[in-house]
């Protein structure tokens, strides 16, 4: 009679030890304060033996300048003052200034390694800046809530991290999170969250609440639509055998290396940012899908502020400025034909690229 429980009692204690192990690890992660927060947040963690519930306190004590930013609204002017950073020991970047103007649209270009991602990345603070080097319309970026600072930025990277869901979602992901008077994200209903919600209003005689409901699933679908036509996505999806709600697979490996690009683009363009921030973000793509893709952009870049990395020429020829990097110092700038008149580095990679494609034609 003793042997099942006892069996039991054996297979219980291997789980709770594995499963403790695991929590373990759990909690380095959980317990690890981030290098990058708000001005005066702070946390609390457990210790690993406590057992003690995670408790962080909410990050609203950013500087006063930047509430009042969070207030009135981010305009898009950028600037960067004498910036000087570094990896370590290793110098990357070294007395960068330069300013961009609300709804102008910059670019960034530069032979690898030169500096151009690090200087975006500091922009939306994935790197720290120093304090006093890089401001939003006047405002320490230290001192902008860092909700207010991200939701402000569609920030479209060399390598777009995709998930395992469908290409809808993929694209609604900054979509799908509302932004509180606080500078916090809170997250909105899924579609099935949202379906629920509905049946509950119905239930409680609130049908006001689930009409809401609808309009606003009507508006995502909308906005999801129209911003994977800029994109260049809409006719690929057409070809999908399930259209938006095709799965794409984990890192979006059943998707080519363009089409996580532009569904990126796309998921950048559909929050609607103030700052739009493309970091190479058309290398996968061939030069006539490129074209077209920049032309549906300069309608929406007209209403923004926009900064374009990339290393082919034709990709920033239209921008209002363009900032030429080398080895980490702005070398030179101004617009395409001004830096082709000066013929200096921009000349030079302009005559290179002009030549390498002179060679794939013939």
């Amino acid at each position: 009679m003793l042997s099942w429980p006892m069996i039991a009692f054996g297979w219980v204690t291997n789980m709770l030890q594995r499963g403790m192990a695991s929590w373990k690890r759990m909690l380095e992660i959980l317990e690890t304060d981030p290098a990058i927060k708000d001005v005066g947040t702070q946390s609390t963690h457990p210790s690993t033996s406590s057992g003690r519930a995670l408790v962080v306190s909410p990050s609203n004590h950013a500087g006063s300048a930047g509430l009042a930013l969070n207030r009135r609204g981010i305009r898009g002017e950028i600037e960067f003052r004498n910036l000087v950073f570094s990896f370590g020991e290793t110098p990357v970047l070294e007395h960068i200034s330069l300013t961009i103007g609300a709804g102008c649209t910059a670019a960034l270009v530069g032979v690898t390694g030169s500096g151009k991602s690090t200087l975006i990345s500091l922009l939306a603070r994935l790197h720290d800046p120093p304090r006093g080097t890089v401001f939003i319309d006047g405002v320490d970026v230290h001192d902008i809530p860092l909700g207010v600072l991200r939701r402000a930025i569609g920030f479209v990277p060399q390598e777009p991290f995709l998930f395992s869901d469908t290409l809808a979602d993929n694209v609604a992901f900054g979509l799908d999170a509302q932004l509180g008077d606080d500078g916090t994200q809170r997250p909105q209903s899924s579609p099935g969250q949202t379906a629920s919600a509905e049946r509950r209003a119905t239930l409680s005689g609130s049908p006001e609440a689930g009409l809401k409901s609808r309009r606003d699933d009507a508006e995502r679908t909308e906005r999801i639509r129209a911003s994977a036509a800029v994109a260049r996505l809409d006719k690929d999806v057409a070809d999908f055998p399930k259209g938006y709600e095709t799965m794409v697979g984990e890192r979006g490996i059943t998707l080519s290396g363009g089409q996580k690009q532009r569904t990126a683009l796309a998921r950048a363009i559909v929050i609607d940012p103030r700052i739009l921030v493309l970091d190479d973000a058309l290398s996968a793509v061939d030069t006539y899908t490129e074209e077209e893709i920049l032309s549906r952009l300069r309608g929406v870049m007209r209403e923004r502020t926009s900064i374009i990395v990339s290393h082919r020429i034709s990709t920033v020829r239209h921008a209002d400025v363009i900032f030429v990097l080398d080895g980490g110092r702005i070398a030179e700038r101004g617009t395409h034909d001004e830096l082709i008149r000066h013929n200096g580095l921009y000349a030079e990679l302009h005559q290179k690229q002009l030549l390498e494609e002179e060679l794939a034609a013939s």
